[in-house]
């Protein structure tokens, strides 16, 4: 009964308070969805959404617990229900920024490089093949088809790759 008084108390206390951001989180339990919801209509819909995310996912004690502490600027844990929801902003952002930055368009020069990197790996994987057939047929490999075959896809990707070098050195270049 006494966890329930807790926050009611808290919650009287953050209703006269003019301000909910002020309000310490150690006053408030953020595993009771009801406390949080309560507190969040005291709020503007965009800092509500902030701090559900937070006491979902970001405070320790969540069951939801992103396995990361949330620390501010200076590498501080927010002390209060407003640090908490600007701390959840910035770490959103941060999240936002990143995936922008993953999924910008690649550039030619990037374009190229993961092309000649793979046309690379094929060619090295027929390498490979030749010389298991060596390994297993000695000189007589260079008569089978199977080499004739790895001959003739090496020169196809000899001839890929050839194309390719102008825009590899255009791009190392700028």
């Amino acid at each position: 009964m006494l966890p329930r008084f807790a926050i009611i108390l808290a919650l009287l206390l953050s209703a006269c308070a003019d301000d909910v951001r002020g309000l310490r989180l150690a006053e408030v339990d953020l595993s009771d969805g009801a406390a949080v919801r309560q507190l969040g209509r005291q709020l503007s819909p965009a800092d509500s959404a902030a701090l559900i995310t937070y006491a979902a996912l970001h405070a320790p004690s969540s069951p939801g617990f992103c396995g990361k502490r949330l620390l501010g600027p200076s590498g501080q844990e927010p002390a209060t229900i407003g640090e908490a929801i600007d701390f959840t902003r910035e770490r959103a952002a941060a999240i936002r920024t990143a995936s922008l930055g993953a999924e910008r368009p690649k550039s030619a020069a990037e374009l190229a490089a993961e092309q000649w990197d793979g046309l690379i790996v094929q060619r090295e994987l027929l390498v490979s093949r030749q010389s298991v057939l060596l390994s297993e047929h000695g000189p007589a490999a260079k008569r089978l088809s199977e080499w004739a075959s790895l001959e003739a896809r090496m020169a196809e990707y000899d001839s890929k790759l050839a194309a390719l070098k102008p825009k590899m050195e255009a791009g190392a270049t700028s």
